[in-house]
């Protein structure tokens, strides 16, 4: 088990009455098998995504693309301090009965988005890019 300590560091010189993002890791897509494009598990990292709530209580992480349209969201039970949450880059999953279906999963593409913390009435956002497996 691993624990990020990357928001111990930022937390000094935070106001512990605002909610927080706190520095976003590099998000990079997992790699695609040349047969039939499909996801290479082995590689996909999960993100962590690190916030400080003032309070306990329900919150939502949202992300927008460029035109601002969601495209995913999942809510959350936050405790009062640091939380986080790991995310393997799925914005949808889809099941099927078909034959030789494989596409269960359909990851966020390549770009630049924006990543939104709501709590009630309060929000604050981060942005950040998803880069593709081989990209630098």
């Amino acid at each position: 088990y691993k624990v990020n300590l990357g928001p111990l560091y930022e937390l000094p010189d935070h106001d512990k009455s605002d909610l927080r993002i706190f520095s976003l890791p590099e998000f990079r897509l997992p790699r695609l098998r040349d047969t039939h494009r499909d996801v290479d598990y082995a590689s996909l990292q999960k993100s962590t995504i690190s916030f400080f709530l003032p309070r306990a209580g329900q919150v939502t992480l949202d992300i927008r693309n460029s035109q601002d349209k969601k495209v995913w969201s999942v809510s959350l039970n936050g405790i009062a301090g640091i939380n986080e949450f790991r995310w393997d880059l799925v914005v949808r999953k889809q099941e099927s009965n078909l034959p030789y279906f494989f596409r269960y999963d359909q990851f966020i593409e390549a770009g630049d988005y924006k990543l939104i913390l709501n709590m009630g009435k309060q929000n604050t956002w981060q942005a950040f890019t998803v880069m593709n497996h081989d990209e630098d």
